[in-house]
């Protein structure tokens, strides 16, 4: 298996972007055809995510090296050297460390590095491989691309612990793994895209080609169809929620003064306290009277697919009064 010095990022898919191929992780299949078409561009990063990223990739390195020092091992940071197969150079995995010798079990080892939120609810006991499905899938592309390593030891902080997950190689998930990867690669080749995921990432994809200037087509009978069904959901969703808020409002009365009321030991009512902060504006003008705040105004581009339901209808009386 080759390696050598790339840029981490520069093939259409990675390690961490294989799980897409499954439907998960944080990117999707969609955006993989993007970028081995040399036409994708970088989201805007929201300010939460751009928190979370830097505090990972400046904790990457001393979480390693705690783990290494509390379990006797000596590593050292890959750098920018990736791994991948000869005939799939398309598909790289870049480790995070390697274990120099052997671990306590006379096993080649390396480290993928995490920091989630405390107490993620999908990692699951110390010691085993219950992470989060897109990092097992990044985990076992550590196998797929020959990294030389017989185990991967995902290290993750939580809070202030660092924890630890032994993911050794399953066969079968490398197996499907190089046949997603190589029929991936064969139709995008071939000029097959991929259809969108979900609703959402299909209003992204057909939202971007809509202009406003653009005229409207008429309906085909489908379509028809599925406004039909679309109209009939959308009356069973209302009656739902309009159940929902009459059994919250009976409830209601019950809190009394109380902020929750339990059954057993879970709280199966109770009501949310959080502060939360905006520019006061009004107070922004009478200090400053002359800042033009249309200046620090952004505005972005938002297309919403709509579907025009029916007005409700009148009843007697209104139509009476009207």
């Amino acid at each position: 298996m080759p390696k050598g010095i790339r840029e981490i990022g520069s093939t259409w898919i990675s390690g961490s972007s294989v799980a897409a191929l499954y439907g998960i992780g944080f990117l999707n299949k969609h955006q993989l055809w993007e970028k081995f078409k040399g036409i994708y561009r970088e989201k805007g990063i929201s300010d939460e995510a751009l928190r979370s990223m830097e505090f990972g990739t400046f904790f990457e390195e001393p979480v390693a090296k705690f783990f290494a020092q509390k379990h006797g091992l000596k590593i050292r940071h890959c750098g920018k050297t990736a791994w991948w197969r000869k005939e799939t150079p398309y598909f790289i995995t870049h480790p995070d460390f390697l274990v120099v010798g052997k671990d306590h079990k006379g096993r080649r080892a390396a480290i993928e590095c995490k920091c989630v939120a405390p107490f993620a609810e999908d990692w699951g006991e110390e010691g085993t491989e219950e992470i989060p499905d897109y990092y097992y899938f990044q985990a076992q592309s550590y196998f797929a691309n020959g990294v030389p390593c017989d185990v991967v030891y995902v290290v993750c902080m939580k809070g202030n612990r660092v924890y630890f997950y032994e993911i050794l190689p399953d066969d079968d998930v490398i197996r499907d793994m190089m046949a997603r990867v190589i029929q991936t690669h064969d139709e995008f080749t071939h000029g097959i895209e991929p259809d969108p995921n979900d609703f959402d990432e299909a209003v992204g994809y057909y939202g971007r080609r809509v202009k406003a200037d653009v005229p409207t087509a008429v309906a085909s009978d489908l379509a028809v169809d599925v406004y039909n069904q679309l109209v009939e959901t959308h009356k069973m969703l209302k009656e739902c929620e309009d159940k929902e808020k009459e059994l919250k409002k009976t409830v209601l009365p019950m809190m009394g003064d109380s902020k929750a009321l339990t059954s057993g030991d879970r709280r199966i009512f109770y009501f949310q306290f959080e502060e939360r902060s905006s520019i006061d504006t009004d107070a922004l003008k009478k200090d400053y009277p002359t800042l033009d705040l249309s200046n620090y105004m952004k505005k972005t581009p938002n297309t919403k697919f709509m579907v025009n339901y029916p007005k409700k209808e009148k009843n007697s009386k209104e139509e009476n009064n009207g």
